[in-house]
């Protein structure tokens, strides 16, 4: 017994000395992440979306039956992603599958500032679109 005490005590000592190592230490993704930070907005999409039922699991379980309905109703559809300003022109780069056939955009800053955004071009295969 007195050997795993003395053990214990010693295993306490290492693991709590790991932690006076470096206790200024910063990790340089601090630093990353204050320089590219402002660079990154949310962009929120609206498109409109035609679907013969009101429920989507309903859709889900016709289509697999009987295929694309062509008549349906329309909804909007409302979805979120993300994007990064490469130009101080204020072009930004997303997904092609965020802002896929989008009836409005909306860019929103780290600061909360909101700006309409228009559709400029993308790549469905590479998943990569440019908006303004």
């Amino acid at each position: 017994m007195k050997k795993f005490t003395v053990l214990f005590i010693a295993f306490l000592f290492v693991i709590t000395g790991f932690s006076y190592v470096n206790p200024d230490y910063e990790s340089p993704i601090v630093k990353v992440v204050e320089t590219c930070a402002p660079a990154v907005v949310k962009i929120d999409v609206v498109r409109v979306a035609r679907s013969p039922f009101f429920d989507p699991f309903a859709e889900e379980f016709f289509k697999r039956w009987f295929g694309d309905i062509p008549w349906g109703f329309e909804r909007k559809v409302n979805s979120i992603g993300s994007g990064f300003i490469f130009d101080p022109e204020g072009y930004i780069m997303t997904n092609e599958h965020v802002v896929h056939n989008a009836k409005e955009i909306t860019v929103t800053m780290l600061d909360g500032t909101t700006y309409k955004a228009e559709y400029i071009g993308g790549d469905e295969e590479l998943d990569i679109a440019v908006i303004k």
